[in-house]
């Protein structure tokens, strides 16, 4: 049997480091510090809804892109869902794409911190700090 020796109090203080660990460390959300950066003009768009709508409707968006010809009037949204954004294309005409790669109408693409994405010929960086 080895002479191991037990200290309540330090036992217990390392109990409450590590929930001072915890409490101090809390897990990323989605919607913490996500914003889109718009390219042409460099505006910080935060993104503070869990369905974020894009495009040139004022009635149906959170962000109205007004001075655009080739935006639609619904042309995307993020999504946010448990710590991750997700891009959807609303089936828009002149379509989008993340990263350079066509995004296909109506389906989710989870997105990651500077990525390109593009409506129509319009660029923005998503940002999730």
């Amino acid at each position: 049997m080895s002479n191991i020796y037990y200290d309540p109090f330090i036992a217990l203080q390392h109990q409450k480091s590590r929930q001072v660990e915890r409490s101090v460390s809390p897990q990323p959300s989605a919607g913490r510090g996500c914003a889109l950066i718009r390219a042409d003009t460099n505006e910080h768009i935060p993104i503070n809804k869990t369905v974020f709508r894009l495009g040139k409707s004022r009635e149906s968006n959170d962000y109205v892109i007004g001075d655009n010809l080739y935006v639609g009037r619904n042309h995307a949204q993020l999504i946010m869902e448990n710590a991750n954004v997700f891009f959807v294309d609303n089936n828009s005409t002149n379509k989008s794409f993340v990263n350079g790669n066509q995004a296909q109408p109506h389906v989710k693409i989870l997105l990651h911190h500077q990525d390109r994405i593009t409506l129509a010929n319009l660029n923005f960086i998503f940002v999730n700090n």
